[in-house]
């Protein structure tokens, strides 16, 4: 034993500057103090021995979903598209979208591994479970799975109060719901009379009947 203790911190194999003493502190702690393989350089003035490596690892608690996505419809044909918000406190935030614990690939699909994945047309075979892995580049967690199910054509329910007719159906989160109308079937483009997103709630659309004698409905998803 020399009586000499000389230590020397180091990040991935090359000296800290200025990391010689037998504590390395952080202060205070950055987002480019985390991952890399730290370890230290003992010597007593004639032999060195060198530590194992540790990593410095931000708290996985401050990687949080705070809105996860939801499960939503869609018709053959037409687009969708899923989203979330996470926060991370290590200043990076990743994303991987997975369709049946398979990372989401191919022309179909725009945004992969950012925060809104869409599908530029639903067909058979992407409808199914979803999730979106989120990282900080440490850390990561799930969000719950959803689903991408094919839209519900629906029935119009309608109610004449005096001029005004009042047309009702269900929606669903997803879709858009064109109403459209005919004065006679024989005619040739309908003309369109309300667009209104889905929310999983009825959603109701009046139209005067002062306007023609008679008019034909319907209701058409994009």
């Amino acid at each position: 034993m020399t009586g000499v203790t000389n230590y020397q911190w180091l990040r991935n194999g090359t000296n800290i500057v200025g990391a010689t003493n037998a504590t390395l502190s952080f202060s205070p702690l950055a987002f480019a103090n985390f991952g890399g393989n730290y370890s230290v350089a003992v010597n007593d003035g004639a032999y060195t021995t060198w530590s194992a490596n540790a990593t410095v690892l931000p708290p996985a608690a401050g990687l949080v979903i705070n809105t996860p996505p939801v499960s939503r419809a869609a018709a053959i044909g037409t687009p969708a598209s899923f989203s979330v918000i996470a926060s991370t406190t290590s200043g990076s935030t990743n994303y991987q979208w997975m369709m049946s614990n398979t990372n989401v690939t191919g022309a179909n699909y725009a945004g992969p591994t950012a925060a809104t994945l869409n599908i530029t047309s639903a067909q058979l075979t992407n409808f199914g479970p979803y999730k979106v892995r989120v990282g900080d580049g440490f850390n990561f967690v799930t969000s719950s799975v959803v689903n991408l199910t094919i839209a519900a054509q629906p029935t119009i329910t309608n109610s004449l109060s005096g001029s005004t007719l009042s047309l009702s159906f269900a929606s669903e989160i997803g879709p858009k719901y064109v109403v459209e109308w005919k004065g006679a079937l024989t005619n040739g483009a309908w003309n369109q009379l309300a667009t209104n997103s889905g929310t999983g709630s009825p959603i109701t659309v009046s139209d005067s009947t002062l306007t023609d004698a008679q008019r034909y409905y319907r209701v058409r998803m994009q």
